[in-house]
């Protein structure tokens, strides 16, 4: 099974720096988990086990008052840590001891022959400590990127991860969601989406993205999700439609949910305008946008920024933005 994330093992007295840290490494590209993404009501323990189950590595970040909490034995989430280890990555990169401030590596065992500080262990405080621990993030055999190229090694091609822009390859900033949406759409809830393909194409197609903070697919997930219902209403449906309000109930929760799910930027705004295109081409509809350019962008900023003020995916602020564009069809 192909791992979702790393993993932020913390003390609570650094939750303001983990938060940092968890930023950085999301807009570095990384999917990632903390202890503050369960939810109400859930059993914290099982959260954090599963959450723990599902990483392709493991930040313990160490502080002083985490040794103080350790050697209190009041820290059982490192010996959790320790114990995926040994499961899933005993030979390999995977728990990885990160310094947020000068302290001791505490000598917890993690088998019959070494404890925790015999692990290389990255100084976060140092200039160059975060990418150090993203270059061994990535250096782990459960990486999505070594998963993928190992896939790749077996079938006897191996292709670049990313497609090359300009001298260099560059993941996009955005890729925890493509890698959501990509999983989702191969296994999830988006498996039998019709709308689901064409919006991580297009989001895939702008490098320049970068996620909101904080992270959270689901409001794309979500959107695609009523949007896909609506979609299968219409294509069911006889008789005469209403193709300008079909274009807008099917269009505004993609919109809304895409718009919550990336940082606020001109590229985010192109990114949502081309999603209109988008949208009206897979109902076979023709959007014409005025041909006064002054116009045009008022539409275009207006589109965005309802969905920017929207309080729901269904909103009618960006409805009634939609329905104000010329549509026909279908074509």
């Amino acid at each position: 099974m192909t791992k979702k994330h790393v993993f932020l093992s913390y003390c609570r007295d650094n939750q303001d720096e983990i938060s940092k840290l968890r930023d950085d490494l999301i807009t570095a590209g990384e999917s990632v988990w903390w202890d503050q993404d369960i939810l109400g009501g859930q059993d914290w323990k099982m959260g954090i086990r599963a959450a723990m189950r599902d990483a392709y590595a493991v930040a313990v970040c160490l502080s002083q008052e985490t040794s103080e909490r350790i050697l209190s034995g009041v820290y059982p989430e490192v010996l959790d840590a320790i114990a995926a280890y040994r499961e899933h990555a005993s030979g390999g990169i995977f728990l990885i001891p990160v310094r947020l401030s000068k302290c001791e590596i505490p000598l917890i065992e993690i088998d019959g022959t070494r404890t925790l500080d015999r692990l290389n262990h990255i100084d976060l405080f140092e200039a160059n400590g975060l990418n150090k621990l993203i270059q061994s993030i990535r250096a782990s055999s459960l990486h999505p990127l070594a998963v993928s190229s190992q896939r790749e090694a077996v079938a006897g091609k191996i292709q670049p991860t990313f497609r090359i822009v300009g001298k260099e390859a560059q993941p996009p900033l955005i890729r925890p969601l493509l890698m959501d949406l990509e999983r989702e759409i191969s296994s999830g809830d988006l498996k039998d989406s019709e709308l689901a393909r064409d919006v991580f194409e297009t989001l895939e197609e702008d490098k320049r993205l970068k996620p909101n903070v904080p992270f959270d697919s689901n409001w794309c997930i979500r959107g695609i999700q009523i949007s896909d219902d609506y979609f299968t209403r219409i294509q069911l449906s006889a008789g005469q439609r209403d193709w300008q309000r079909d274009f807008a109930k099917v269009a505004t929760p993609i919109l809304v949910g895409v718009t919550w799910s990336l940082k606020r930027s001109p590229d985010a705004q192109v990114t949502i305008i081309r999603l209109c295109g988008v949208i009206a081409a897979k109902l076979r509809l023709e959007l014409a946008w005025p041909s006064d350019a002054d116009q045009s962008n008022d539409i275009k900023n207006a589109i965005y920024q309802a969905c920017l003020n929207a309080g729901e995916l269904e909103c009618d602020d960006v409805l009634i933005e939609l329905q104000g564009l010329t549509v026909t069809g279908p074509v």
